[in-house]
């Protein structure tokens, strides 16, 4: 035999048994809520043992696109507005019903009546379970929701405003993020599809006004415009700037959502003709010729990178010959190299190079004439000969023709 709730049905707290009931489902939890995350699980468990005790599992109840979520379980899943929908319509039944019955004229059946009545009072119930049970802060917040009448005394609107209360940091972390991949939406990434990018953007955009959050249009406007002119296909574009241009005529914000679904109509209508994607004979000699210029650049880079040939200066010396001085030979007049006469010539004196006085030259051996011979006229004497201290791999003097060989 099934267990019958005295629950089952109730709504009337005006009776002796009524209000033994009301006492009983709206006595506070064992163990008050101050909005900790860590004490949630234990909130969340208690009003769910209440909801179950008390059968107002279809208060809690709400449609999700296909899918129904109950709030105790679910409260990620069930946006504030779903919740307050839910209430205004409940509220709109019995004002509905109020009148109907006040004029003799049934404008809505008996039966929905009584489950919006119902439901009015179940909430009630819940709204007062939690005012009795949350302490500290969380208190304080309830107590000022209620004087800006945001509760509305409705039960699933306050559980969801303390869910919210309690989720505060890691719902504003979410909405953050939220944000953050909004403002970084790109076309690239979603392989060029309107549809695919539209719908991300849409879903994002829902998670934002379900929390209640604020969102600038034109930001929003700003970002697919951006977007819709980056692809590359002009009819495509053409039709996004002429939509643009044309709010800009009448000094008016462009509506975003408008074109969305101007962009999402064109991108399948070039989807179906079998467009998208491809280029245009343009575009085909814009890219063949960009490929051109990209691979004459790699070639003009490849060939910067290989090493010139060194050009031999004219002083250097062969290797294995000697050192390369690195200077320029000096030149000489014919005379220093002309042998002296006799041993008694060793030294003479020449004015030379515009000087006004005689200079005295040196027949020293220590230095080699353009014949291979040694011997020249110098300033220095054959003893103070640099060459001849510090020893040449010459080797001794040849004597050549006419040469005279003095002794030191």
């Amino acid at each position: 035999m099934a267990h019958h709730s005295p629950f089952e049905g109730f709504n009337n707290p005006t009776t002796a048994e009524g209000r033994k009931l009301w006492e009983l489902a709206t006595r506070a939890l064992k163990s008050e809520f101050n909005g900790g995350q860590p004490d949630y699980p234990l909130f969340k468990s208690q009003i769910r043992n209440r909801v179950n005790e008390c059968l107002w599992t279809d208060l809690i109840s709400f449609a999700v696109g296909n899918q129904t979520h109950n709030l105790v379980d679910n409260a990620d899943l069930i946006p504030l507005s779903d919740v307050a929908r839910a209430r205004r319509a409940q509220e709109h039944v019995l004002l509905v019903g109020a009148r109907a019955a006040a004029d003799g004229v049934p404008a809505i059946s008996a039966q929905d009546v009584a489950a919006a009545e119902l439901a009015h009072f179940q909430s009630s119930m819940l709204h007062t379970v939690l005012v009795k049970s949350v302490a500290g802060t969380l208190e304080k917040h309830v107590a000022e929701l209620q004087n800006q009448g945001k509760t509305h005394g409705d039960g699933p609107t306050l559980l969801k405003l303390i869910q919210d209360k309690a989720r505060g940091k890691a719902v504003r972390q979410q909405m953050s993020n939220v944000r953050e991949e909004i403002r970084k939406l790109s076309l690239k990434e979603f392989k060029w599809s309107i549809t695919d990018f539209n719908e991300r953007l849409n879903s994002l955009i829902t998670t934002l006004r379900d929390n209640e959050e604020e969102f600038l249009d034109k930001d929003i406007a700003d970002l697919v415009t951006k977007n819709y002119k980056s692809v590359k296909h002009e009819e495509f574009r053409t039709v996004i700037v002429t939509e643009i241009n044309a709010a800009d005529k009448l000094d008016q914000d462009v509506d975003w959502e408008a074109l969305t679904e101007l962009a999402e109509a064109k991108f399948q209508a070039m989807v179906r003709a079998g467009v998208w994607g491809k280029r245009t004979p343009q575009e085909e000699q814009l890219f063949v010729l960009q490929a051109q210029i990209k691979e004459l650049q790699a070639l003009t880079a490849k060939q910067s990178k290989v090493p010139s040939t060194p050009t031999k200066s004219k002083t250097e010396t062969p290797s294995g010959k000697g050192k390369a001085s690195g200077k320029k030979k000096r030149d000489h007049p014919a005379w220093k190299f002309e042998n002296p006469s006799n041993k008694t010539s060793m030294k003479k004196t020449v004015k030379w190079k515009g000087e006004e006085k005689e200079q005295t030259f040196h027949w020293c051996l220590g230095h080699t004439n353009p014949s291979g011979a040694k011997g020249m006229w110098v300033l220095h004497k054959p003893s103070e000969c640099n060459s001849k201290k510090k020893g040449t791999s010459d080797g001794p003097p040849t004597p050549v023709a006419n040469q005279v060989v003095l002794d030191e």
